[in-house]
């Protein structure tokens, strides 16, 4: 009921069946959002994949598009869903920044869904304002919160987008791009970063063109190979190693820090140590296979 009386734009979060869970939450949430009768965004984040896009690890990049062509019914452990529950688990098409973006009447939408992460400012003070409400037991909310939520900050809020989330020791907590200098980061404060991104309208990153990657790879590899091969360049070796990986993470720092470029530093230094090896170890492979060396 509050949510439905509310004068200020509300937006809800949600999840689907990517997340795994009884089809009675599904169910439940369902009726909560049908009930609610607010704007919905889902809550899904990703990790990259793949050799020549990034490193396939655990670390949130990616705000999550819908979940296109999931099926949503099929059997659980409790049997075949009814309709109801197929139903409980739909797709939402948009993400939860995306959504409130809108509400805001915020018009700009990344071309891709890489989040640009933002730092906390050097004078210490934390990247987003944050209110902490106090320990309390959540059947005893009468009235209206009153001594959870001080009248102060009713001022601090005003005009400013607020996000409502949790921050729980045991779940919901994500390594990103920041967490070495930032430890872990809940999920409300990754859907706050995307947000910004979609307010600030100037900080998306941008990714080479696939085919200039491939090229890029392959030019790298076909002259590490010849270093190898011609030179006697042991990838063994500090120089070796130590140049390489300096200039690929040198340039890795430029393309980011001048262009907001998502420079393909993973692929290339695959390939700088992959075409070092077979170049160093071509006159052993070559006497395998019985072919006389150059």
């Amino acid at each position: 009921a509050a949510l439905r009386a509310a004068h200020a734009p509300v937006v809800l979060g949600a999840i689907d069946a990517r997340v795994l869970g009884p089809a009675q939450s599904f169910e439940r949430q369902a009726e909560f959002l049908s009930a609610a009768g607010r704007p919905v965004g889902h809550l899904m984040l990703e990790r990259k994949v793949g050799v020549l896009a990034g490193a396939s690890d655990s670390t949130v990049r990616l705000v999550a598009g819908p979940a296109d062509g999931m099926a949503l019914a099929g059997t659980t452990g409790a049997g075949t869903r009814s309709a109801q529950s197929a139903a409980a688990y739909r797709s939402f098409p948009e993400a939860f920044s995306d959504v409130i973006a809108r509400a805001v009447n915020a018009t700009h939408r990344p071309a891709r869904r890489d989040i640009s992460w933002l730092r906390a400012p050097a004078t210490g003070e934390p990247l987003f304002m944050t209110l902490r409400l106090p320990r309390h037991d959540p059947s005893a909310l009468e009235p209206a919160m009153a001594g959870l939520f001080p009248e102060s900050w009713r001022e601090l809020l005003k005009g400013r987008i607020v996000l409502v989330g949790a921050s729980m020791v045991d779940r919901d907590q994500h390594t990103t791009p920041l967490s070495v200098l930032d430890g872990g980061v809940p999920g409300v404060m990754i859907h706050a970063q995307a947000l910004a991104q979609r307010l600030d309208g100037n900080r998306d990153i941008k990714r080479w063109p696939w085919l200039i990657t491939y090229l890029a790879v392959a030019a790298v590899t076909l002259a590490c190979f010849a270093a190898g091969r011609l030179k006697g360049f042991n990838p063994r070796g500090l120089v070796y190693g130590a140049a390489g990986l300096g200039l690929i993470g040198l340039a890795s720092l430029a393309a980011y820090w001048l262009w907001l470029i998502d420079f393909p530093s993973i692929a290339l230094t695959v390939a700088w140590l992959g075409g070092g090896f077979c170049g160093f170890a071509s006159g052993w492979l070559y006497g395998l296979i019985g072919v006389e060396a150059a």
